[in-house]
């Protein structure tokens, strides 16, 4: 995976990157956050029943903030601003807040959680799929995905700047305009990789089988089920 710092641009020639949090582990979200519950059944993987706190390990806050193995992004007040200005599409901002837990606690401070709504479409391979029950709640597995071969399709139904993919919904794949202005403001805080050097986990040379919720727990519901339901991916 290619790291990006302040000191390197963004690739001119490369249209979309994977965004990800370069400090997983030193944030987290305070005690009693509840996530939603999707039709009453399942977690969803980035809402929340209220606004959330979000703890820093650190003595300072960025202005990008990351929470969880599925990354789950939150900005100040400034970054919002730019964003805002720039345009950037295939988003919402969902109000929460932000301190260091560090030896001396600051005062807590508005942040915004970054709620993806932009769609991708399913990508350009076409792996095997089967479902499968675990403690009562049903996965569909995804077997036979190719590290080699393009992973989005040639025509993308939106140009959402945010925008996630099927069936690897819990990444979050950016614009070269929104790769741009977050390695601006927060490049050393994130890891842009070029789509095009995106790779799965393998074992043994074979990328692993993926376990996937339904779209309705990584979109917004409403936004997930009509994306969704033509596609038989909405719900199961």
């Amino acid at each position: 995976m290619r790291l990006i710092n302040r000191k390197k641009p963004i690739n001119q020639h490369d249209d979309f990157y994977y965004l990800d949090y370069r400090w997983i582990g030193r944030c987290s979200l305070a005690t009693g956050a509840m996530p939603q519950l999707v039709k009453n059944e399942r977690k969803h993987e980035y809402l929340y029943n209220a606004p959330v706190t979000v703890c820093d390990s650190r003595n300072r806050l960025g202005n990008l903030l990351g929470v969880n193995i599925h990354t789950n992004f939150f900005v100040s007040d400034k970054l919002r601003s730019r964003m805002q200005d720039a345009q950037l599409s295939g988003l919402e901002y969902h109000p929460a807040q932000a301190h260091s837990n560090a030896k001396v606690r600051t005062e807590s401070q508005n942040y915004w959680q970054l709620v993806v709504t932009g769609w991708g479409g399913q990508i350009a391979q076409q792996p095997t799929q089967w479902t499968e029950e675990s403690h009562g709640a049903r996965y569909r597995i995804y077997s036979g995905l190719n590290n080699h071969q393009p992973l989005l399709n040639a025509s993308m139904p939106d140009v959402s700047d945010f925008f996630r993919v099927w069936p690897l919904p819990w990444i979050t794949l950016v614009t070269r305009k929104a790769a741009m202005l977050l390695h601006e403001c927060v490049g050393s805080d994130i890891d842009l990789t070029p789509l095009s050097e995106f790779k799965l986990p393998e074992i043994c040379g074979k990328v692993v089988d993926v376990r996937v919720q339904p779209l309705t727990c990584y979109l917004p519901p409403k936004r997930g089920e009509a994306i969704g339901r033509p596609l038989g991916i909405d719900w199961w």
